[in-house]
């Protein structure tokens, strides 16, 4: 009877543990998710500043061709 009344005190404090890791784990994963999303928020807000950028290149004339705005140098061996 002692040996049982012990077995089971033992195995109801390993519950217990267990218990309380597992809240733990569950905590630690929900702080994981909401960096996780505020990560993904901020790709998304980084995708979206990309193609701005790029819908602003693509609707202006070419002006980043080196013939436009390079250097003198590089004008005067375009010439030659």
């Amino acid at each position: 009877n002692n040996f049982e009344d012990f077995d089971i005190k033992k195995v109801e404090e390993q519950a217990a543990e267990l218990e309380k890791d597992l809240i733990v784990k569950e905590l630690e994963t929900l702080d994981v998710l909401e960096e996780l999303g505020a990560t993904k928020r901020i790709v998304e807000d980084l995708k979206q500043q990309l193609q701005k950028e790029a819908l602003k290149l693509s609707a202006t004339p070419d002006l980043n061709s080196y013939e436009q705005v390079g250097t003198p140098v590089i004008k005067e061996m375009n010439k030659e």
